[in-house]
C-alpha cells in the first residue's frame, strides 16, 4: 500500500485561512470467493483526493468554504474475468454561522455534490447531482431550555426533491439533572450503481428515508464526579432499497427500538472508569403481492451489548487506557451453495473484545513511546459468518511534538 497526505495552512490577511490539501492512496489485495470459500480473487484501488478549505472568522461570525474532488479507479479480477470501475465525485460546501447574542446562534449554507461514472455503457458518463441548502438555529440555556432546530432541502437530479429536519430540545431541571429528546429525519440517496450500474440498475428509485426519535435524561451526582445517562430511542426506515430477481427496488420498512445506559466516574484525579449497556430490538416489514409480513430482523446486531472503559495516569509520565465490549448472540444469513444459495439462519456466538493502550512521555511529553494492543485476550469471534476476524494485533511506535 502506498499513501500520501499533505496540508498547507496559509493566512494572507488577519482572520483568513486558506488550507489546500492533497491525499493519494494506491493499494491491492486478495479476497475470498464467499463464506468458507477460498479463491484467487484480486483487487486494486487507486484514489486521488485534492481539496481546499477557506475560513474567515471574526468575533460574531464565521464563514467556511470547502471543496474536494475524489477520483477513484478500482479493478476486480475473479472467476467472472476482470472488471474495472471508475468514479468521480465533486463536493462543495459553503456555510456561515453568526452569534446573535449569548443564547442564540444561526448556521446556514448550501452543499452541492456531483457524482459520475466515466465511460458508462448506457449513457455518456452517467451521474447525479444533489443541491442542498440548509439552516440550523441553536438556542442555548434560556432559563434552562436549549434546543437545536434545523431544516435541509435536497434537490436530486434523478428522483426530485425531499427535505429533512431536526428538533432536539433539552431542559435543565437543576444544575445536576437534564432532560433531553429529539425528532430527526434523514435520507439515503440511491447510489450510482443502483441507478445506472451493470447489475439490476433502476433509474426510478426513491431515496430511503428515516425518522429517529429519542427521549432521555442525564444526571451528575457525588459532587459531579459521577455522570449517569439513559435514553430510549425509536428508528424507522422506509423505502429500503433491496435487490431482487428483477433488480433494485424500493420495498421494505425497518423498525428498531432500544435503550442506551451509560455511566462515567472520575474516581480520583488520575483514575476514570466508565461503562455502557445497549438493548436493541428490531423488525422488518416486507411488502409483497400477498400483503405485509413483519418479522424479527437483527442481522449481525446483538440484542444485548455491554462495554467498559478505564484510564489511569499510573505515574507522572505513564498513561494507560483499557476498554472492551461484550456482544451477545446475533443471527446471520448464510447463502448455502449446497442449497442453491438459499438463505439459511445462522446463530453467531457471543464474544468479548479487550483493547489496551499505553503511552510513556519523555522530555516533558514532547516525545511519546506508545503501544496499542487490539484484541488483548486473542478472542476467537465471528462478525460475518464464514469469514475470519483479527486475532491479537500490536501497534507500537513513538511520536514527537514540536
Amino acid at each position: 500500500m502506498d499513501s500520501f497526505f499533505g496540508r498547507l495552512d496559509v493566512s494572507p490577511v488577519t482572520n483568513l485561512t486558506i488550507s489546500p490539501t492533497i491525499r493519494y492512496s494506491d493499494y491491492s489485495g486478495d479476497y475470498d470467493g464467499g463464506a468458507f470459500t477460498d479463491a484467487d480473487n484480486e483487487f486494486s484501488l487507486s484514489m486521488f483526493n485534492p481539496g481546499v478549505q477557506v475560513t474567515y472568522g471574526a468575533d460574531s461570525f464565521r464563514i467556511n468554504a470547502d471543496y474536494n474532488y475524489t477520483d477513484t479507479d478500482r479493478a476486480f479480477v475473479n472467476s467472472f474475468g476482470e472488471n474495472e470501475f471508475e468514479g468521480r465525485f465533486h463536493n462543495t460546501d459553503v456555510y456561515g454561522n453568526v452569534t446573535l447574542n449569548n443564547h442564540l446562534k444561526i448556521l446556514a449554507g448550501v452543499n452541492y455534490q456531483d457524482f459520475s461514472i466515466p465511460g458508462g455503457d448506457e449513457q455518456a458518463d452517467p451521474g447525479a447531482t444533489i443541491t442542498s441548502p440548509y439552516v440550523t438555529m441553536y438556542l442555548k440555556d434560556l432559563a434552562g431550555f436549549s434546543t437545536e432546530l434545523g431544516y435541509r432541502l435536497n434537490s436530486h437530479s434523478e428522483y426530485g426533491s425531499n427535505s429533512t429536519y431536526s428538533f432536539a430540545p433539552s431542559y435543565r431541571l437543576m444544575d445536576d439533572i437534564k432532560l433531553f429528546g429529539s425528532v430527526t429525519t434523514g435520507f439515503k440517496a440511491p447510489t450510482l450503481d443502483e441507478l445506472f450500474g451493470p447489475f439490476g440498475a433502476n433509474p426510478d428509485l426513491d431515496p430511503q428515508t428515516s425518522l429517529y426519535t429519542n427521549i432521555g435524561a442525564e444526571a451528575y451526582i457525588a459532587d459531579q464526579s459521577l455522570k449517569l445517562s439513559a435514553q430510549y430511542f425509536v428508528r424507522e426506515i422506509d423505502d429500503l432499497i433491496i435487490y431482487t430477481a428483477n433488480g433494485f427496488i424500493n420495498r421494505d420498512r425497518q423498525n428498531d427500538r432500544g435503550i442506551e445506559l451509560s455511566a462515567d466516574w472520575i474516581a480520583t484525579g488520575s483514575l476514570t472508569i466508565g461503562g455502557w449497556y445497549n438493548y436493541l430490538d428490531g423488525e422488518i416489514t416486507t411488502r409483497g403481492e400477498g400483503g405485509e409480513i413483519t418479522e424479527d430482523n437483527l442481522i449481525r446486531r446483538p440484542a444485548h451489548s455491554i462495554g467498559f472503559r478505564a484510564g489511569i495516569e499510573a505515574f507522572e509520565n505513564l498513561t494507560v487506557r483499557l476498554n472492551g465490549e461484550y456482544n451477545g448472540e446475533r443471527s446471520d444469513l448464510y447463502f448455502n451453495p449446497a442449497n442453491g444459495f438459499a438463505a439459511e439462519d445462522i446463530a453467531l456466538d457471543p464474544y468479548l473484545l479487550v483493547n489496551l493502550y499505553a503511552e510513556y512521555g519523555l522530555l516533558g511529553r514532547q516525545v511519546g513511546i506508545f503501544a496499542d494492543i487490539k484484541n488483548l485476550l486473542n478472542s476467537n469471534f465471528t462478525e460475518v459468518y464464514g469469514y475470519n476476524t483479527m486475532g491479537t494485533a500490536i501497534h507500537a511506535g513513538f511520536k514527537v511534538n514540536f
